[in-house]
């Protein structure tokens, strides 16, 4: 068995982890956005063990949060996290305690494996007051704009185009509020942006020099600081939220919405906890982040497909 110990967001995770796992493990927390802000966290303990069969998740443990590949489930302050594999992580919110039984054959399906160690996360930093968005966070000149929806709307694509014209970005998919000093801020959970073919050869730049080749319906980590460099932030006050939308019009368009609606909106973007106190903990900074934030609509046309930096125009009338 190997250990190590990584700082994601303030919390010391220390891993022990059988040999054979210990580079895929390692490589996921170092692609993790490390920061240090001097909260006092009590470290997470997670061992990782591969066995033929993990064990089942208790008959008595209540359903929770069905997403692509993971399952949530609860039995008072545990919490069972189970892959599509079988693959399953127990965690015990009290003690900070985890222990993973991981199936061999999701070692070799790294998506479906960094999504089990990311739901890990999301639920382990829920318990220290940070709570996950699926959103796209960029900030310049005062404006601290949030991109949200179901993948495939176009947040990395427009996050890309803002960040070509001068913007600084936090993250284009994975993001943590926080409610500090009366107000909701954002913190990264991934630094790369995941890019498909189509986005890469809209931006060239992501994949020049390399021999990166993306197959199709897949996605590649692209850490793309490296590529504008001092574009990276680790964290800003968003006051703009926009929901973009992929239409076949000419010309894009941006509408306003009610705080209703944005609020309805950022509901399907969450990851609930299974247990009350956590979700309305969640749910009241959601509240927070509409009556802090204007809503937009972004129908996304072919204009600024063609020209990213045309999305410049519409935001700067907001």
């Amino acid at each position: 068995m190997r250990t190590g110990l990584f700082v994601i967001q303030d919390l010391s995770v220390e891993i022990l982890c059988e040999e054979t796992a210990y580079s895929l493990v390692s490589n996921y927390f170092e692609s993790i956005c490390y920061r240090k802000i001097n909260r006092k966290m009590k470290p997470l303990r997670l061992e990782l063990h591969i066995l033929d069969e993990p064990p089942s998740i208790p008959s008595d443990s209540v359903r929770g949060i069905q997403g692509p590949s993971v399952t949530t489930h609860a039995r008072g302050n545990d919490i069972y996290l189970a892959s599509l594999d079988g693959s399953l992580i127990h965690l015990d919110t009290v003690e900070r305690k985890s222990k993973a039984y991981l199936k061999e054959a999701i070692l070799t399906d790294t998506e479906k494996f960094f999504s089990l160690l990311g739901q890990l996360l999301v639920e382990a930093l829920r318990y220290n007051d940070l709570h996950f968005l699926h959103a796209a966070a960029l900030h310049s000149n005062g404006l601290g704009l949030l991109f949200s929806g179901d993948g495939g709307c176009g947040k990395t694509t427009n996050s890309l185009g803002l960040i070509q014209s001068g913007f600084h970005f936090v993250s284009d998919d994975s993001i943590f509020l926080e409610n500090k000093d009366g107000k909701v801020i954002v913190h990264p959970l991934y630094k790369a942006f995941h890019i498909d073919r189509d986005v890469s050869r809209r931006f060239p730049e992501l994949t020049e020099g390399t021999n990166h080749c993306i197959p199709p319906d897949n996605k590649l980590a692209i850490d793309v600081s490296q590529i504008y460099s001092g574009r990276f932030i680790s964290t800003m006050t968003p006051n703009i939220i926009i929901f973009p939308k992929i239409t076949f019009d000419a010309k894009s368009d941006i509408y306003p919405l009610t705080q209703i609606e944005v609020y309805s909106r950022l509901l399907t973007q969450i990851i609930l906890a299974p247990q009350k106190t956590i979700v309305k903990k969640h749910l009241k900074l959601l509240e927070k982040l509409v009556t802090q934030t204007t809503g937009f609509e972004l129908m996304t046309g072919k204009d600024v497909y063609e020209d990213p930096s045309k999305l410049i125009e519409l935001i700067c009338y907001l």
